[in-house]
């Protein structure tokens, strides 16, 4: 008699995730907007697999995920593109947008860089996806403005 409780109970929280996503969002398997970035920041551009799972079409121009990891490979090994660093400075959400700003430490080719970055955040069937990047400002490290 306990196994079948414990089957009943396994199919009534199984039941639960299929038809009520929502609710198992609500108690805290989703990631914030911030939280997103900061996955962005640790994966991107080393792990393009799984960068581009934190993406909308907008970001991507209209590529689908597969195409857009094989036209960024080239361009991003040639930059040597590389996150040091990211702090997450503010996070702001309105509806199904949001809008993460970040102090990032960065390495390429030119050198070490610190520059702020604006990511817009857009809801898609529950998930917060990044839809568009912003490089507000930029300065390589060991030159003078």
């Amino acid at each position: 008699m306990r196994s079948l409780k414990a089957v009943a109970g396994l199919v009534l929280i199984c039941l639960a995730v299929l038809f009520f996503p929502p609710f198992v969002n609500a108690v805290g398997s989703e990631s914030s907007p911030g939280q997103v970035v900061q996955h962005w920041i640790t994966v991107y551009p080393k792990d393009l697999d799984t960068a581009v799972t934190l993406t909308t079409i907008n970001l991507r121009d209209g590529w689908s995920q597969k195409e857009w990891v094989r036209t960024k490979k080239a361009p991003l090994a040639v930059t040597q593109l590389r996150y040091l660093d990211g702090e997450v400075r503010s996070e702001g959400i309105t509806g199904i947008q949001a809008l993460v700003m970040v102090n990032a430490h960065i390495l390429t080719i030119v050198g070490e860089q610190m520059q702020q970055e604006r990511y817009r955040l857009l809801r898609v069937q529950g998930q917060w996806l990044i839809d568009s990047v912003k490089v507000l400002t930029e300065r390589v490290l060991g030159q003078t403005m």
